[in-house]
């Protein structure tokens, strides 16, 4: 369980650094995200001389995000939304006590992945997964 701060703007930062009162800005206590993982994008096929062939084309990281009932409220809700349309989506996860610098995220499209917990509206549950918008 780590503490994570998402921020969102109109406008891309300028300054990446983590400020505690920033505007837009909600931190999450006790959230349920993984560990940091690569997800690879691969070219593969066959060539026209019959050879098989497999190409790293860029790989991002992605973590696995869930807000489960305690950490999350009915303004914890309408925060994620916000912050999903949003045009600049950020994230700081806090490590070892401090908050890590802000970076740029992106989320796939559609709705938002809302569950409630044993069908109860006051138990809600989100989960998805957030990419680094760099490649590494």
């Amino acid at each position: 369980m780590n503490n994570v701060a998402l921020k969102y703007s109109g406008t891309k930062l300028n300054n990446l650094v983590f400020d505690i009162n920033a505007i837009q800005q909600k931190i999450f206590n006790n959230l349920n995200i993984s560990k940091p993982f690569i997800n690879n994008t691969v070219e593969s096929g066959i060539s026209l001389n019959g050879k098989k062939y497999s190409h790293l084309l860029y790989k991002h990281i992605e973590y696995d995000v869930t807000f489960s009932a305690d950490t999350l409220d009915s303004s914890g809700v309408s925060f994620i939304e916000n912050w999903r349309s949003s045009l600049f989506k950020y994230l700081s996860v806090e490590i070892d006590g401090s908050f890590t610098n802000y970076f740029e995220v992106i989320i796939e499209g559609g709705r938002l992945p809302l569950t409630f917990l044993e069908n109860l509206e006051y138990l809600p549950e989100i989960s998805f997964t957030i990419s680094k918008k760099e490649k590494e």
